[in-house]
């Protein structure tokens, strides 16, 4: 046992369901400062996400695709309906110049509440990247169906009310793409992958600093993964040995008194929990709680603290 362990004598366990993995918390009877060890400050240059900030988009997005329930789009290629529950979207704008970054999101606050209102837009993810010309754009990651010709036309009608047309009566500033589930193994992986691009010029420098958040979520993303079960030392030791024996993995979270228990390749590990089991009836309520969720309109509500910051 390390000395860090010695000193926090823990009284009870509690175990929060997650997309993909079991996260198993050991609290302390004297509680200690986690904030040195789970945040660090965002560089004024580099547009990257604090550990923390990068933490809580990966959650947000694993609950998104978790949540997010079959449908069915026709593909050319396959020349069929195929099946898909995550779609990209990318807003640009023609010409920015003197446009602030602030603006440019109040601009996506308005898309929001059209795309909430005519599309169903209920849960969604997005993030903003500096194209290589120095214009900020938008990257929004959905799980609602929204027509390509819909999306251009209400995205250019914003930017014509501000003026930010360039000229352009129906220039190609967006872009929408579903991801089918026959072309990617690995749906959450996939996603975090795309939102955590770094924009950057042929040089690789990046070319400028974002103004204001990075990144931001719909209310009911924000707020999962908040609820657990809790036990006591020796059930969460039975738990630990019952995972190892079926092949489950564990992983210490940064020498600190959490662990993650998961299944080699990222399988469904929910269909080796018994259904009438506590955790499996945490996890069904979270996505139920996802899926009957409304938009939140304010992008710059802040974020509900979550217990864990993992």
């Amino acid at each position: 046992m390390s000395q860090f362990e010695k000193k926090i004598s823990p009284d009870y366990y509690r175990i929060y369901p997650r997309p993909t993995y079991l996260l198993l918390y050991k609290e302390p009877k004297q509680q200690y400062n986690r904030r040195s060890n789970l945040l660090s400050k965002r560089s004024s240059t580099s547009n990257t996400l604090s550990r923390n900030s990068a933490m809580k988009m990966r959650r947000a997005l694993s609950w998104l695709v978790a949540s997010a329930e079959k449908k069915k789009v026709y593909e050319k290629r396959y020349k069929r309906k195929v099946d898909w529950r995550i779609n990209f979207i990318t807003l640009t704008l023609p010409i920015q110049n003197d446009v602030t970054d602030a603006r440019v999101k109040r601009m996506f606050n308005t898309w929001c509440k059209w795309a909430k209102y005519n599309c169903g837009l209920s849960n969604y993810v997005w993030k903003a990247e500096v194209q290589k010309r120095g214009e900020l754009h938008l990257h929004v990651i959905t799980d609602c169906y929204i027509h390509y010709s819909n999306l251009n036309f209400a995205w250019n009608r914003i930017l014509k009310k501000e003026g930010l047309l360039n000229g352009h009566i129906k220039p190609n500033s967006t872009d929408v793409h579903a991801v089918l589930e026959d072309d990617v193994k690995d749906l959450t992986a996939y996603v975090v992958d795309y939102m955590q691009k770094k924009g950057k010029n042929e040089e690789g420098e990046v070319v400028r600093e974002i103004k204001g958040r990075l990144w931001g979520c719909s209310r009911a993303l924000s707020k999962a993964g908040k609820d657990f079960q809790t036990i006591d030392e020796d059930e969460a030791q039975n738990l630990s040995q019952a995972f190892m024996k079926h092949g489950w993995q564990e992983k210490q979270v940064d020498r600190m008194p959490v662990w993650m228990y998961f299944i080699k390749g990222r399988k469904d590990i929910y269909n080796f929990i018994d259904k009438e089991d506590e955790i499996h009836r945490i996890y069904s309520n979270e996505l139920e709680l996802i899926r009957s969720n409304q938009v939140q309109l304010s992008l710059f509500e802040r974020m509900a603290t979550i217990t864990v910051g993992t």
